[in-house]
């Protein structure tokens, strides 16, 4: 089971053929939103329902109408929400931020941040782009997009390397003010 979700618009099926081509691994699952209307009207009773309350932990459309995407990662029907010892300097947020990882002058990474600190992210990279380049302790020129038409450029090292994932410091403050719902 992907241990992330990126679902995309209906209304982008040329990002989302795009995005599966790019991002779509054993890691990413790229699906089409395909919800049509609200959850179910209160009101009328479902035939054999046997779900316990609502199976989606936070509601993507915001992201899909401002993005055309949103990135949710899946909880397992088993697991239940366990609060969690936070060891970092700052707190993480969940994101979706497309970020550009600039390997040399003409050559880039392309991912997306699953969470965001103050100082640092987590990007899940795409499929495609110059991986064996990218090394831990070394600094690259970073763009972060965490609104349309707001791109923001940072100096980020790598800290982490993991499959899919880049976990990156960056040396200037990011953004986080809108994710922390200060």
């Amino acid at each position: 089971m992907a241990w992330l979700h990126l679902i995309v618009s209906r209304t982008e099926p040329a990002r989302y053929q795009y995005l599966k081509e790019v991002f779509a691994s054993e890691t990413v699952d790229v699906t089409m939103d395909r919800r049509v209307e609200e959850r179910r009207r209160r009101g009328r009773r479902p035939w054999a329902e046997k779900r316990r309350g609502d199976r989606r932990q936070l509601d993507a459309t915001v992201d899909l109408q401002t993005f055309g995407w949103a990135l949710v990662r899946p909880r397992a029907a088993s697991e239940e929400p366990r609060p969690e010892v936070e060891h970092r300097r700052h707190p993480r947020y969940p994101s979706s931020w497309p970020v550009r990882l600039w390997v040399t002058e003409d050559v880039f990474l392309f991912g997306l941040a699953l969470n965001v600190s103050l100082q640092g992210l987590c990007v899940v990279r795409s499929q495609f782009g110059p991986v064996d380049r990218v090394r831990l302790g070394e600094a690259f020129r970073m763009e972060v997009t965490p609104e349309p038409r707001a791109e923001l450029h940072r100096v980020a090292v790598i800290r982490h390397l993991s499959g899919d994932a880049i976990g990156m410091e960056t040396r200037d403050a990011l953004p986080v003010e809108r994710l922390s719902g200060r």
